[in-house]
């Protein structure tokens, strides 16, 4: 990180940057700001995250994509020549901004037909990504400078994996001490499972448009041993250690699966990643082993929930015979 931490931001040149989450993003960004001789615009398609940039640097332009659709570009390169843009999860520019968040398209070009410096900060790019920032950035951009740190790797990996359907993944899942965060592709699944846990413990789900309230709840209550979510908190919301990741459908694409993952370990804590079998970035014979793995544990909750229930009954038939011998 010494290496990029003071850079020199020539003109007409986008740097991008790609390094493994909890890499010390924060602390770069924090050695950039201290060059007076630049000034800074920060920008993430994510709020909580610009919030939280925000709340460190009071007195930093940040902003979200929408928040500069209609910004002159052309009058911003001319007023402050010294500006440099930074793109935090740029690869989101591509992989939101074409499907469901039109305005973020609107700032990138705005953004690219200035030819003011930039900077791009992302952990997953593949090469449609790659070739769409290259496309967009190439009638003013003279220099695209590619830093690599780690694409789609983690900085701390799992201590192990665990794979399966989502069926069995929820059906190992009692079985296991420590806080879980589940990750489902469907806001009505996540509800579901608050339900299923909240009988044996403490349980929170989190959907779309609700990180900003999951956030303040975090801040005020002790964090529940089951953190249910879909994708909104793949990306930006700082959560507290997890024993392990599992992610329930195989729908996810790879990078935004990589990013769930990643939301263990970015302490150097011990997690594993449960996850089914496409996702797991890992080779066959592991593959095979963690799905084993997983198969014994459903094996054992299934045989524990048979006792349980053969005890029960057995008691109850006791209770009765007893009861009519009395009578």
């Amino acid at each position: 990180m010494s290496d990029i931490s003071l850079m020199d931001f020539a003109p007409q040149t986008f740097h991008l940057l790609i390094a493994p989450p909890a890499w010390g993003k924060t602390q770069l960004l924090g050695s950039w700001l201290s060059q007076s001789k630049y000034r800074y615009l920060y920008i993430s398609p994510l709020r909580a995250l610009a919030d939280e940039v925000q709340s460190l640097w009071p007195d930093l332009w940040v902003a979200v994509p929408e928040e500069l659709w209609a910004l002159d570009w052309e009058s911003l390169s001319k007023e402050t020549p010294n500006l440099v843009v930074i793109w935090d999860e740029i690869h989101l520019v591509k992989e939101w901004g074409e499907s469901f968040r039109p305005l973020m398209l609107e700032a990138w070009f705005g953004f690219c037909l200035s030819g003011l410096r930039g900077v791009g900060l992302t952990a997953t790019v593949n090469d449609d990504v790659l070739s769409y920032l290259k496309s967009s950035l190439s009638e003013t951009h003279t220099h695209l400078i590619l830093g690599d740190a780690g694409n789609m790797q983690f900085k701390f990996p799992p201590h192990a994996w665990r794979i399966g359907r989502g069926e069995s993944l929820l059906a190992a899942l009692s079985l296991m001490e420590g806080r879980t965060l589940i990750f489902s592709s469907s806001r009505q699944q996540v509800d579901q499972i608050v339900n299923h846990f909240s009988n044996e413990k403490r349980t929170w789900g989190c959907k779309g448009g609700g990180t900003k309230f999951f956030r303040e709840r975090l801040k005020r209550e002790q964090p529940p041993e089951v953190i249910v979510a879909t994708s909104c908190l793949s990306h930006g919301v700082n959560l507290p250690p997890v024993a392990r990741v599992v992610v329930l459908s195989d729908e996810f694409p790879d990078w935004l699966a990589h990013q769930m993952f990643t939301r263990g370990g970015r302490r150097g804590e011990v997690f594993e990643v449960w996850c089914p079998w496409r996702l797991a970035p890992v080779k066959l014979s592991l593959r095979l082993r963690a799905l084993l793995v997983l198969k014994l544990l459903v094996m054992i909750k299934s045989t524990l929930n048979s006792l349980h229930l053969w005890w029960h009954g057995s008691r109850r038939h006791r209770s009765s015979d007893y009861s009519s011998k009395r009578a």
